[in-house]
């Protein structure tokens, strides 16, 4: 029997209340151990006050119980102070149990995770499906602005070319709300984008990128003073300024 196991049962063999085979590993202990002799002294002493005290306790018993267990241990007197810990016995015949509650938790802990990783999955379906839903409503309402802004009698359409069998067709409203309608734009290698420029005051700013193949819709906002547009192959991700001759080019503009 080890220290730890002796030190929760020396409380039940100051009362006799252990079985024989228990006293005797008990008994070789304290043959060799000082410290538990010294703690089974003071369960001895608490036994034989309660013992000796058939009806009411002294009233100074629990100011000698509280001294008792504040006093110092002689043995370790001097060492580092460590914090109380609270041992919770298991009787021998009870491991058993113990192992199947421990089976049955387990069990369910691995339930709980599926059940989770389920629910996770579902959860990505799900934001993955809204956002197909919201993807579609943008494509949609974006559908509507185009066909509005081509058969309204108050935009500009423009045709921007360079002569060379390519062509892009760009949509604009009299407040400046525009559409890229399509392009016969051949689509561009890895790393590469489309980006549309416009020409305002003699200086050329960024409208935005349309990727390595601008087939479908896209919109943008031109401001006013703006005379030009032109799209040119910018490296992925755009740049600050062309760095390539444009590769179609925009009539006058009128805004």
């Amino acid at each position: 029997m080890i220290h730890s196991e002796v030190e929760e049962l020396l409380g039940a063999y100051a009362l006799d209340a252990i079985d024989d085979s228990e006293k005797s590993d008990i008994e070789a202990h304290l043959d060799s151990c000082g410290r538990c002799r010294h703690e089974l002294a003071r369960h001895l002493e608490l036994a034989s006050l309660l013992s000796a005290s058939p009806d009411t306790a002294p009233s100074a018993l629990w100011q000698r119980i509280a001294a008792a267990l504040s006093e110092p241990d002689p043995e370790y007197a001097g060492r580092p102070a460590l914090a109380p810990l609270v041992s919770i016995g298991v009787p021998r015949d009870s491991h058993r149990k113990v192992r199947a509650v421990s089976g049955v938790l387990g069990a369910a802990a691995a339930v709980a995770a599926v059940v989770a990783v389920f629910l996770a999955l579902q959860l990505a379906n799900l934001r993955h499906e809204v956002d197909q839903v919201r993807a579609a409503e943008r494509v949609t309402a974006l559908d509507q602005a185009v066909t509005a802004a081509l058969v309204s009698p108050h935009t500009e359409a423009i045709l921007t070319s360079t002569g060379h069998h390519v062509e892009a067709e760009v949509v604009i409203t009299p407040g400046g709300e525009s559409y890229w309608v399509h392009s016969s734009l051949p689509p561009l290698r890895r790393g590469m984008t489309y980006q549309l420029w416009a020409l305002v005051d003699g200086k050329v700013v960024s409208l935005g990128l349309f990727g390595r193949d601008p087939t479908g819709y896209a919109s943008f906002r031109l401001g006013r003073n703006s005379s030009r547009l032109m799209v040119t192959a910018e490296p992925a991700g755009g740049s600050a300024a062309p760095t390539n001759s444009p590769v179609v080019m925009s009539t006058q503009i009128h805004l």
